[in-house]
This record gives structure tokens, sequence and C-alpha cells, in this order.
């Protein structure tokens, strides 16, 4: 078994930040004691942003549950968003790339939903 799995969310599109939320959900379903992380960058930051996210109490229910949700510090510089504007309970890495590299040399699944 996988050491761990990890979801890429890097676009704006609410119905992927609802399917990246629903993959991980059953995911979560499945393996319950698997670690499990989902790395936002790009675009993607609007999800966990909280003046645009649409999924703030979904979000917050994984994060109850274990999940990590990571943010790319880079793209927060590129885009003016500070800690902040964040919603709680998200981690910031230097680089959403990087942990997704990472991740995947220490054993995770990547999913990109």
């Amino acid at each position: 078994m996988a050491a761990g799995v990890v979801f890429h969310v890097n676009e704006a599109s609410f119905d992927k930040h609802r399917m990246a939320l629903r993959n991980v959900q059953n995911a979560k379903q499945g393996l319950p004691d698997l670690p499990m992380e989902l790395v936002i960058n790009g675009p993607g930051l609007s999800m966990v942003t909280a003046s645009t996210s649409t999924i703030g109490d979904d979000l917050a229910s994984l994060l109850n549950q274990g999940v990590v949700v990571a943010v790319c510090r880079q793209t927060m510089k590129q885009n003016g968003i500070e800690e902040h504007d964040l919603l709680p309970g998200v981690v910031i890495v230097p680089a959403g790339v990087v942990r997704l590299i990472e991740r995947q040399q220490e054993g995770y699944s990547y999913i990109k939903p």
C-alpha cells in the first residue's frame, strides 16, 4: 500500500474544487487510516482564500478528519495573499510543486481530479 495519497488542485473552477473534495471524502471513507494531503497552487488558490472559497465548511470537515491542506507560498506571493486571508487550518508550504514531488518520493499516490 502507498505511504499516503496527495491530491492536487491548480484550477479555479468551482466544479474542480467540488470534485477534488468528493475524491478526498471518498478516499477517506474507503481508507480512513491512510495519510491524505490536498496540495493547492496556481489558480486553485481561490479554493482556500476566505473571500472567494465556497467550500469552507466541507474543507473544515476534511481538516477535522486529519487531511492536510497545503497551500503554495509562491502562489500566495504572486497573488498578494497573506496567511490571514486563508481559511483556518491550512498549512503553507514554500512551493506546491516541490511538495508534490516530495510526497511522491515518499511513496504517496498522486491524484489530480
